[in-house]
């Protein structure tokens, strides 16, 4: 409705939100005339399937550029992500449908280490935040910041501060059509103590007052104590940021943290959730955050987030509260705790690709849970960032057990949505070994070492 069309966006970001969307997800948005109608179509977790949605908070870039908004990403990688910036990560590209060898091999770092190349049919730009200034951008460039950009993980810390990426940004695109800032917290992909980020880079980008911008380096240096262990200084340093700038939520929430007794502490989050239900306890983002970054799984940490999903009365946040145990109880190998963590979600919410997935993944590895694994790998078929993966997986089963017609039926489909990648054929040229089909064993064998020169090219192309 704005005319936004082909347009550049520069994207701050610690991951790649451009991942394959079904044409018939992107025609429901095209067919979309109101803002609240597009708003309808975005998926309201991560964790949900994929149906009645068109996009999620993983995969929005894809259907901006099919339905031509963008043309150009600039995507702007935090030092600590290697993710765009060393080969085997774009590599990594070829787990994404649709992505073909073409795709791949379009990808050259430039003399000044900055990378370009084309994905999906969006031109891409991969590069630090240094490299911007020698980046061409134009008037109309549009920006969006999701702060975990700014936040290292597993070890949840910050590693530059707002005000240099807001001078950095300015000094390339002082004036941009639009500016989006993404808080990550209640997904789990960002710590709740940095819900504040996003607060202190509108409080710079808009020009607020002195004493706003200051309320907020305060709770970035308090944060950086309570992640240094350095809580006497922290609990301070709040009863001192309370008496400047008063009782505000993510102040509270902070002093919360640095509180020496567990009922000061509890009175100090209810009275920030009070001021902000964003500092409320959840179960569902304590779960998730374990996973999305990266943190150590312990078994008592598990049980514990199961335990507090008891007190959740929305049923559908319970739900997925329970799908989020299961993929942890799934990294720790534990088949029979993460199949009732399903069973619980499926009551609620119905079969889900994404435990699924996990769930058939982990069974495949042991004879004893194998026979099981197919129908939790046919729940993965429902989404667009599971199916290749199921198609793989089911491909596998099917053939361990001769069922070669199914198999192949399977990674077919697999070869078909990862044109680039060199698995299935290897998995179809196994199979026609099986068969004794020399022919076609010998056509799959070259299909496959095709393809793995194509990634030996890749890396060349990409070697500084």
């Amino acid at each position: 409705s704005r005319g936004v069309r082909n347009r550049t966006i520069v994207s701050l970001d610690a991951h790649l939100d451009l991942q394959y969307v079904r044409p018939e997800r992107i025609d429901a948005l095209r067919r979309c005339s109101s803002h609240d109608e597009v708003a309808a179509r975005e998926k309201a977790h991560h964790l949900l399937p994929d149906d009645g949605t068109s996009f999620g908070i993983e995969d929005f870039l894809y259907p901006a550029s099919r339905l031509g908004v963008i043309g150009h990403l600039v995507w702007v990688v935090p030092p600590h992500v290697e993710a765009g910036t060393s080969p085997l990560a774009l590599m990594q590209l070829t787990q994404t449908p649709g992505v073909t060898p073409e795709d791949l091999q379009s990808f050259r770092r430039r003399t000044d280490g900055v990378i370009d190349g084309e994905v999906l049919g969006l031109r891409i730009t991969v590069c630090r935040l240094v490299d911007l200034k020698n980046i061409d951008l134009p008037d109309d460039v549009l920006v969006d910041v999701d702060t975990d950009y700014f936040v290292e993980v597993p070890r949840d810390r910050a590693w530059i501060e707002p005000g240099a990426v807001v001078e950095a940004l300015k000094a390339v695109a002082p004036s941009p059509e639009m500016l989006s800032l993404a808080r990550s917290v209640s997904s789990g992909f960002m710590p709740l103590g940095y819900r504040h980020l996003a607060d202190h880079l509108a409080a710079l980008w808009s020009g607020a007052a002195s004493a706003e911008v200051q309320h907020h380096e305060s709770l970035g240096r308090l944060t950086a104590l309570l992640g240094d262990g350095r809580r006497e200084e922290a609990r301070e340093g709040c009863r001192q940021e309370i008496e400047r700038s008063g009782r505000r939520a993510a102040t509270l929430y902070l002093a919360a943290l640095a509180a020496d007794d567990p009922a000061g502490a509890a009175d100090l989050q209810a009275e920030a959730a009070d001021l902000d239900p964003g500092y409320a306890p959840d179960p569902l983002r304590s779960a998730c955050g374990l996973a999305n970054r990266r943190r150590q799984v312990r078994l008592t940490d598990v049980m514990t987030h199961e335990k507090r999903l008891e007190n959740e009365t929305d049923g559908g946040r319970q739900a997925l509260g329970h799908l989020a145990v299961g993929q942890l109880y799934c990294l720790l190998g534990r088949v029979e705790a993460a199949e009732a963590a399903y069973a619980r979600a499926h009551a609620v919410l119905g079969p889900n690709p994404y435990l699924g997935l996990d769930l058939g993944n982990l069974m495949m590895k042991t004879a004893r849970h194998r026979d099981r694994a197919a129908s939790y790998l046919e729940a993965a078929l429902e989404a667009d960032k599971t199916i290749a993966s199921a198609r793989v997986l089911l491909g596998k089963h099917r053939g361990q057990r001769g069922a070669f017609d199914e198999a192949v039926t399977h990674l077919e489909a697999a070869r078909e949505l990862l044109p680039a990648d060199p698995e299935a054929p290897a998995l179809l040229a196994r199979i026609a070994h099986a068969r004794r089909d020399r022919e076609s064993r010998a056509a799959f064998v070259a299909e496959h070492d095709a393809k793995r020169d194509a990634l030996d090219r890749l890396a060349r192309n990409l070697e500084c």
